[in-house]
Parts: structure tokens; sequence; C-alpha cells
């Protein structure tokens, strides 16, 4: 069950912050960290689950969305969110402090995403 909002946080993460970001023109930094906060200040009141994982899950998530969009657009940022929360599940449960791996791990997840994308031939439009 947490593994599902642990997805759905890293997917909210990326897709608001994209949005804000190449929409609204607010800066990177400052969408990701906004954003981050106020999901912390939603979630600080709930005790039923461990959330924890799942802002730390949308932390990460905002930094995938913080990506260029000449290297990955909107629906491959989403896929990176999901790559991410998969690796982000696995490594975690291994690390119990997630200092430099939420960047990493977005990294890792932006990187592969592009790498697939980019071989996959596109038509032109004309």
């Amino acid at each position: 069950m947490i593994y599902g909002y642990t997805v759905l946080s890293a997917l909210l993460g990326a897709h608001f912050t994209y949005f804000l970001v190449h929409r609204t023109k607010i800066s990177s930094v400052r969408a990701s960290s906004g954003l981050t906060l106020f999901f912390i200040l939603i979630t600080l009141p709930v005790h039923i689950l461990n959330v924890v994982p799942l802002q730390a899950a949308f932390f990460g998530g905002s930094f995938v969305g913080m990506s260029d969009s000449k290297r990955l657009n909107e629906a491959s940022v989403l896929f990176a969110s999901l790559v991410f929360s998969q690796i982000f599940s696995l490594v975690s449960r291994f690390q119990s402090e997630l200092g430099g791996t939420l960047g990493a791990t977005a990294f890792l997840s932006c990187l592969i995403i592009f790498l697939i994308s980019s071989r996959i031939p596109r038509k032109r439009l004309k």
C-alpha cells in the first residue's frame, strides 16, 4: 500500500514541478522547494502512515520535474518519475539516509528515459 503512495508522490512531485517551471516560468529551485514544503505541510498531520518516505519520494520526483524541456517533454518526465519511484523503492530499503541518493536517483531515471527516447525514431512534421 505504501508503495502505491510512493509512486503517486513521485508522479505528483515531477508533474507539478515541471508544470510550474515550464508554464509559469518560476525557477526550478523555487518550484521544487516550494512544492515540497507545501507537500510536507499537508502530510504532517497524517499519522496513520509513515509519511517520511512519501515526502522523500515527492522531493525526488520534484528533482525529476526540474528537467529541461529540450531534453525531456512532459510525458518523458512522467515516465522518468515512474522509473525514479522504482529505483527509490529499491534503494530506500538498503540505505537509511537519503542525502545524495535522491538527486542521484533522479538523475539516473532522467538519463535512462532520455537515452531510450533518443533511440526512438521520430516522425518529422512537414
